[in-house]
């Protein structure tokens, strides 16, 4: 039999449990990795160390870090970061992005690293997986009649401004 004064105590340890086993479920398996966009990545608004999932289109080229690694980059929002990887990750991307194409888009989960002791000092992911969600291919651009308007407004804008410029300078 339990003694009166150890009930409350028994209850709030009960309490306390149950509720450290319902809100930090991750702590008995490992956390898994948190969900983030680049945006957050370059603001600096993840901790250096965490392991980090985020998505992006990749643009410019593969660059070689040495024989056996490869830097990607994984633009998302306007904003790109840097990601270095095995070169056999990196061969299952085939489109990158640039002017004439839109990359393949890819989700990266690996290890953000505010200022990488690795590589200089610089921010960066290294990255554990890497898949491709969607192919990339050619951007098919259409020209629009207004902006070609609006350069020839420019042009005259110009060319009128120069005039008086020079009658300005003839009076004086």
């Amino acid at each position: 039999m339990t003694d009166q004064r150890t009930l409350p105590v028994m209850r709030s340890a009960s309490v306390l449990a149950l509720a450290c086993a319902l809100l930090l479920p991750g702590v008995a398996h490992g956390a898994a990795a948190r969900e983030s966009t680049v945006i957050e990545l370059t603001t600096l608004e993840v901790a250096d160390g965490t392991q980090v999932t985020f998505s992006g289109e990749v643009v410019s080229e593969a660059l070689r870090d040495g024989e056996d690694r490869v830097w990607l980059n994984v633009l998302d929002e306007g904003v790109a970061i840097g990601v270095n990887m095995p070169a056999e990750m990196a061969e299952k991307v085939s489109v990158f992005g640039d002017h004439r194409n839109d990359g393949d888009v890819v989700r990266v989960t690996g290890v953000y690293n505010e200022a990488c002791r690795t590589h200089g000092g610089d921010m960066d992911v290294h990255a554990e997986t890497v898949d491709v969600l969607e192919q990339g291919g050619e951007r098919t651009l259409e020209p629009q009649a207004w902006k070609g308007v609006v350069g020839l407004l420019g042009l005259v804008a110009a060319f009128i401004g120069s005039r008086r410029l020079r009658r300005m300078r003839e009076t004086v």
